[in-house]
């Protein structure tokens, strides 16, 4: 009875693989640090960072790949995932702040340029968003003419400087970063302190009211005794 059971079961995953193996097979591409620049050179693209072991990472691959369909050989789209088991130090790189993480626009740079995708990852919303991301060159600091006048400006400016000058915005940049780090951690701490005084003095509170229940109660008991 049970290796029927356990048969059965089997041959029901066998078909349900079947009838939905279309939607996992891979249509994104699968980029590499190596492959990265010559794959990626001239397009727009959407990629996933992702872990094979990850839980959401794998709630979302079936979606992913039947998006990915639509942008197979595309001439200006690119959808593409990077497994970051493989590719710890491209991952690394990029300071991912969770799996999966998808992010688009402009691959130059080694992905410094791409920006991250935030909306809701439904097939329709990921579909939505490609098609009225990936037809068009992202604007960049190479894509001067995709950019809308203020950011091709901000560009410019940049692009003007010298590299002292670059490397002194980087650390004012960095030392904001690592001010307001410092600042929430502060506050956490903060926090936390109270968090854990309140607690004590909780206890403290219901220990005190939990002892005169326990000494009214001794005294209704003896009264009845009494009685």
């Amino acid at each position: 009875m049970m290796i029927s059971f356990i048969r059965n079961r089997s041959l029901g995953f066998l078909m349900i693989s079947l009838a939905f193996g279309s939607a996992t097979e891979e249509s994104s591409i699968q980029l590499t640090y190596d492959n990265y620049d010559e794959i990626t050179n001239g397009k727009t693209v959407f990629i996933k960072f992702f872990s094979p072991s990850c839980g959401h990472c794998q709630e979302i691959a079936p979606v992913w790949e039947r998006m990915a369909k639509q942008w197979v050989n595309h001439d200006q789209g690119l959808v593409g995932s990077i497994d970051c088991t493989e590719e710890t130090k491209f991952c690394d790189d990029m300071k991912l702040s969770g799996l999966p993480t998808l992010l688009y626009g402009e691959p130059n740079y080694k992905g410094a340029l791409l920006k991250e995708y935030t909306n809701d990852k439904t097939y329709e919303d990921l579909s939505e968003f490609a098609n009225a991301t990936l037809f068009q060159t992202a604007c960049s600091p190479i894509n001067l003419e995709a950019c809308e006048d203020l950011e091709r400006k901000h560009f410019e400016t940049f692009l003007s400087l010298e590299l002292g000058e670059l490397s002194s915005i980087i650390d004012e940049k960095e030392n904001i970063v690592v001010k307001a780090k410092r600042e929430f951690q502060t506050a956490f701490d903060d926090m936390q302190s109270s968090y854990d005084r309140l607690g004590t003095e909780n206890e403290i509170k219901k220990a005190k009211i939990k002892s005169k229940i326990k000494v009214l109660k001794a005294i209704i008991d003896s009264r009845s005794k009494n009685a």
